[in-house]
């Protein structure tokens, strides 16, 4: 089974990582179970924040999805896109015109893993894991863990079942649990 993270150690990475930038980069991930590709290719209007969605575009195998946008976001949000101004790409690279690199994203999670105290190998991807296992956690059925995180197979998403869980019909991102 792949690694995760608790909620205080989650809570703990966000806290304890102060650049605006950075910080965003991580909730967004966890909060919607992205890919790093697909955190990537973001853009601004991919947020619906009257339905508190975010439409992944063109995720893995090609396909679009829809997955949930947390509440706890938007004061983040909306401060870095103050300060940042994106245009195009939500988070840029070097250049406005390109998205920002993956060995970037490693850097900003094994940094904030650090800080946080978290001796788990940790990746970007961990936030994902950790997203999924957190989902089921809160009752979610694997149905619609399945659709939030893109995947094809019901196969992929089991392996999330290690947790105990019942049904429940209403998806909600597990960081507005942990910032309640």
């Amino acid at each position: 089974m792949n690694a995760f993270l608790t909620g205080s150690e989650i809570k703990r990475l966000f806290d304890l990582t102060y650049n605006l930038k950075d910080r965003l980069i991580l909730k967004i991930v966890y909060s919607a179970g992205l890919r790093r590709g697909e955190l990537m290719n973001l853009r601004p209007e991919d947020f619906d924040w009257k339905n508190m969605q975010i439409m992944v575009r063109q995720g893995k195998g090609k396909k679009d999805r829809l997955t949930v946008l947390a509440k706890s976001l938007q004061h983040d949000y909306f401060a870095y896109m103050k300060d940042y101004a994106p245009q195009g790409y939500l988070f840029f690279g070097s250049d406005r015109s390109i998205p920002a690199y993956g060995n970037m994203l490693h850097r900003i999670m094994c940094e904030a893993a650090k800080r946080a105290g978290i001796r788990k190998k940790v990746s970007i991807h961990i936030l994902r894991h950790s997203f999924a296992s957190h989902l089921l956690s809160l009752n979610t059925d694997i149905v619609t863990v399945q659709k939030l995180l893109g995947h094809t197979r019901i196969q992929s998403t089991m392996k999330y079942m290690h947790l105990n869980h019942r049904f429940n019909t209403e998806p909600r991102s597990p960081m507005d649990v942990i910032y309640k």
